[in-house]
């Protein structure tokens, strides 16, 4: 049964992406994802790694749980521990590669390591772009939007999801 989920697993990250590797410590996935002729994501997503993240919990009501990891706020559970981490979101817009924020951004597709084009939308504005990632492990749904202008980015909203 353990071998039929890995080739099930494997068959599906075939399906979604187009470049992903294994390290022996830390496994994790990279993908390179194509918004349209001139724009593409590179994205990196990594199991959550509890050994070397501090994790602080605090109760909320009768909630107890992950509140912060590593001092910052904890987007994508409801106060478990997550599973997986978003470590890296490059767009390449006309061959210039821009780093994009994605500090405090967990299980961004549940415990996948996948991501898929569906999940992002780019819009033209004047000057540059707003790039829109919708995230879910579930329950702990966030999106996030960044303002690209030529080299530069800037993430200017994470939080509850919000529509097209």
């Amino acid at each position: 049964m353990k071998y039929l989920k890995l080739i099930l697993f494997v068959s599906i990250m075939f399906f979604f992406v187009d470049n992903n590797y294994c390290q022996e410590k830390g496994i994790h996935n990279s993908a390179k994802l194509i918004l349209n002729d001139s724009i593409t994501l590179l994205v990196k997503i990594s199991k959550f790694d509890t050994t070397i993240n501090k994790i602080e919990k605090c109760k909320v009501l009768n909630w107890e749980g992950v509140c912060l990891i590593n001092g910052g706020l904890v987007f994508g559970t409801d106060f478990e521990i997550p599973k997986t981490v978003l470590e890296k979101i490059e767009v390449n817009i006309n061959d210039i590669k821009i780093e994009l924020d994605v500090s405090c951004m967990y299980d961004p597709n549940g415990s996948s390591l996948a991501l898929n084009r569906n999940q992002f939308d780019i819009q033209v504005t004047e000057g540059g772009f707003f790039l829109k990632g919708n995230f879910s492990d579930g329950a702990g749904s966030y999106s996030a939007i960044w303002k690209i202008v030529k080299n530069k980015s800037l993430r200017v909203f994470i939080g509850e999801p919000c529509s097209p």
